[in-house]
């Protein structure tokens, strides 16, 4: 069975006289930037953590852990005191590892110390970019283990807060430097 058109010659003429139209790209430039600031939107949050909270685990875990880091150096001295500190967090790997710029709040404690490339002092920046909590009794760790290793163990037993002051995409293109480190601060 057929279909046929009762009336052709409309048919005929209505396919003769239609038009397509065919867009170009200028039109659609709009459509095409939304969808890549979405795109953008959803990397950054994917990529960059919002709150670095841990779960416990155990120390061993930590040391073991250290190899996986490429830190093979973990020190036995138990002789860090608050004094003392900015000495021994100036000869840390991730102290040297720093970009230029770089200007971070570590607070120990009830003692605030100012973290630059190749240079810690006591005291409080009001430009810091980020700042980095944890309780003072990590005093000892820290003499042990060094900063990176401390500061995961911190973070894995819940004593570990990051304040950002920049944003985190701003912050993540400035210390892209330390992506061999995430695993201390994330």
């Amino acid at each position: 069975m057929k279909f046929v058109y009762k009336n052709k010659k409309k048919f005929r003429n209505y396919l003769k006289n239609r038009k397509f139209v065919y867009r170009k790209i200028e039109d659609y430039r709009w459509f095409l930037s939304v969808v890549l600031i979405g795109l953008l939107v959803v990397g950054v949050v994917y990529f960059v953590p919002g709150n670095l909270a841990g779960n416990v685990i155990k120390l061993d875990k930590v040391q073991e852990n250290a190899k996986n880091l490429g830190i093979t150096k973990i020190n036995n001295s138990n002789n860090i005191t608050l004094e003392n500190l900015p000495d021994y967090l100036n000869k840390d790997e991730i102290i040297k590892d720093l970009p230029e710029n770089a200007l971070i709040n570590l607070g120990i404690g009830d003692e605030d110390y100012v973290i630059e490339k190749n240079k810690v002092h006591i005291g409080r920046s009001s430009d810091a970019d980020i700042e980095v909590l944890f309780p003072l009794n990590y005093l000892e760790t820290l003499g042990k283990m060094g900063l990176c290793l401390t500061m995961k163990n911190a973070k894995e037993n819940g004593d570990f807060s990051v304040i950002n002051y920049k944003n985190k995409f701003e912050l993540s293109w400035k210390y892209k430097s330390m992506a061999k480190y995430k695993d201390c601060l994330f």
